[in-house]
């Protein structure tokens, strides 16, 4: 055997032991991984320990399996209710520090015995304060989902952070509230959707394409009996394409986050898809149909979407201007959405929402009312009437800039020249 043949035969050999050690993972391998990350995180936090323990311990009051170690962590809290204020005696400190050196035990302990038992090994919290367990469909999954609900609201409405560790507590409930196959189905498919948006939110993407792709699945199947119950207003038709609407737009920020870009603009042109049959457009769907058709090449048809933003009424002019030539560019030279209108994006389209909600001085009067939004609206006004002012002559305000600013130089050159004359006078 030639050294040539026996060096081809030798990496063929490497190439055999080592292409299955090298194996890639599958979508649905990461996804298990990042379940199992987030079950253990969510267990070994501190921060959610208190949570936990209160849950576990009123939902395993009346059962013979509660774990021994919430009952002795409870009661040395109780030991340190009736310790002095003011601990006046060697003897009373003595016994105060064994109090608390207990007590940290007795969390480690309680921490420790929270890693192998779970609350949903009791019965629910409505079934523990109504002495009765309520009827199917509901069951401990469905209660994470609704204690999900409450504690998104709490959060929502928190804004001076008074209940820590709210958002927390929501997370947790969510990955708590796995669908299942008796509930009703606009609580399965809310529950996929907020779960799968909180695995996108958290960086968990490839379990959040698993919720996200199983909620669309299901949803695209559906039919709009199968949504009833949302009054006159909203149709179990309109629900429907709202729900769709909703997942595909998830999946496709998801999916950016995986950097499948082709993968993520089908989703959004379904999302948009379904927003136009519910008659909803707007300067956000324009620009989302304008990025979709750039994205396949459809120049034309993306810049007639940029045009109709360039006529919106909740622009200012400057933006208009400049998106109407964006959409010349386009038509022009057939290349995609100018870069810097890219990153401008957020900006153009929060402020046409803000202008059809009515503007900041209709929201902070609906907000804070009347007084208080006169008040802080002031400092926005002011720094309207500056930005107005420096637009409308730049010239004069550079050519005044730059007289105050020579002024300012020879002031300080003159004061420089006054110091070296005054520190050489001893010296001559």
């Amino acid at each position: 055997m030639t050294s040539s043949l026996r060096l081809t035969v030798g990496v063929g050999v490497a190439l055999a032991l080592a292409l299955p050690s090298c194996a890639c993972k599958t979508d649905a391998q990461r996804a298990h991984e990042e379940r199992a990350a987030v079950e253990k995180e969510l267990r070994e936090s501190f921060s959610l320990l208190p949570y936990r323990l209160m849950k576990l311990t009123v939902r395993s009051s009346k059962s013979p399996t509660r774990p021994a170690a919430i009952d002795s962590l409870f009661a040395i809290i109780e030991e340190t209710q009736n310790l002095p204020q003011k601990p006046a005696t060697a003897e009373e400190l003595a016994k105060e520090a064994a109090i608390w050196a207990r007590l940290a035990k007795a969390t480690w302990d309680a921490r420790e015995t929270m890693m192998t038992r779970d609350e949903d090994e009791f019965p629910t919290l409505a079934a523990t304060f109504l002495e009765a367990p309520l009827p199917p469909p509901y069951d401990p999954q469905l209660e994470h989902l609704a204690l999900a609900g409450i504690w998104f609201i709490v959060d929502a409405a928190d804004k001076g952070h008074r209940v820590p560790g709210s958002t927390k507590y929501v997370f947790y409930e969510l990955m708590r509230a796995e669908p299942q196959p008796g509930w009703p189905n606009d609580a399965r498919w809310f529950s996929l959707l907020l779960r799968g948006g909180s695995f996108c939110a958290t960086e968990r993407h490839y379990a959040a394409e698993e919720e996200l792709t199983t909620a669309l699945g299901e949803l695209e199947r559906a039919t709009p009996d199968q949504l009833t119950g949302y009054g006159r207003d909203v149709s179990g038709e309109q629900m429907l394409h709202a729900l769709k609407a909703a997942g595909y737009f998830l999946r496709a920020w998801n999916r950016m986050g995986l950097h499948r870009d082709d993968p993520a603009a089908d989703d959004l042109e379904k999302g948009l898809g379904e927003l136009k049959l519910l008659g909803i457009d707007n300067e956000v769907t324009q620009w989302g149909w304008a990025v979709v058709h750039a994205r396949r090449g459809r120049y034309v048809e993306a810049a007639d979407e940029v045009d109709k933003l360039a006529h919106s009424e909740n622009l200012d002019a400057d933006t208009r201007q400049e998106l109407a030539g964006a959409a010349k560019e386009l038509r022009t030279h057939g290349k995609g959405i100018p870069v810097l209108l890219q990153a401008r994006a957020m900006v153009i389209l929060g402020q046409a929402l803000l202008a059809r909600a009515g503007g900041i001085e209709h929201l902070l009067l609906v907000v804070a009312g009347e007084e208080r939004a006169r008040r802080l609206s002031a400092p926005l006004e002011w720094r309207q009437r500056t930005r107005e002012k420096l637009g409308s002559a730049p010239s004069q305000v550079v050519g005044q800039g730059k007289a105050m600013g020579a002024k300012g130089l020879d002031f300080v050159k003159d004061r420089v020249e006054r110091l070296r004359a005054r520190d050489a006078g001893p010296s001559q």
